[in-house]
């Protein structure tokens, strides 16, 4: 049990009724005097609301702190120093280890983005491409009259009963689509 004000250990400990804190008597009381509240929570507080806290074995006072020699001064900042160097240490290898994974990353971003760039352009190539043999199937020959069909190339297989030129336009209309996606 902790004084809510002082943070040590009451002499003589009350607790507030409405609020539930711990505080020592001579403190409460010359605070309630004063302003009429419950330091903690805010809320009107009168002595009334205060109990007596009883213990059967009396609260021992903690130790004062060893510091009334040198020696003890020095080990006691000795120990200091270490729990220092240790967290210091502890936090260097925390930034290293952050420093690899972001190192990590960013070569992962990076390649990602290469490889994203080198996609575009062969996508904008094949577009050109595609682009390019719709064209050249568009255009009508100036001797389309007096030019001989063409002739199918040889083939182990027989030929088919209708002879397609270029690209279907289902398969047209789903590069259509990828692309625009």
């Amino acid at each position: 049990m902790f004084c809510a004000i002082s943070g040590e250990v009451p002499e003589v400990p009350i607790i507030s009724a409405k609020s539930g804190h711990v505080f020592e008597k001579r403190l409460i009381e010359k605070y309630i005097a004063d302003n009429g509240t419950c330091p903690i929570t805010g809320q009107p507080l009168t002595l009334e609301d205060l109990i007596t806290v009883t213990s059967d074995p009396p609260v021992p006072k903690p130790r004062p702190p060893t510091m009334s020699s040198i020696p003890s001064m020095l080990s006691v900042f000795q120990n200091e120093w270490d729990s220092v160097m240790l967290e210091t240490f502890t936090l260097k290898q925390q930034y290293q280890k952050a420093r690899q994974e972001l190192a990590h990353a960013l070569y992962q971003s990076d390649a990602s983005c290469r490889v994203i760039a080198r996609l575009i352009k062969e996508r904008d190539a094949a577009r050109d491409a595609l682009a390019n043999v719709q064209a050249h199937l568009a255009q009508p020959s100036a001797d389309t009259n007096t030019a001989a069909e063409p002739q199918p190339m040889a083939t182990d297989e027989a030929p088919s009963a209708a002879p397609q030129e270029g690209m279907t336009d289902g398969v047209i209309e789903t590069i259509d689509s990828t692309a625009e996606a």
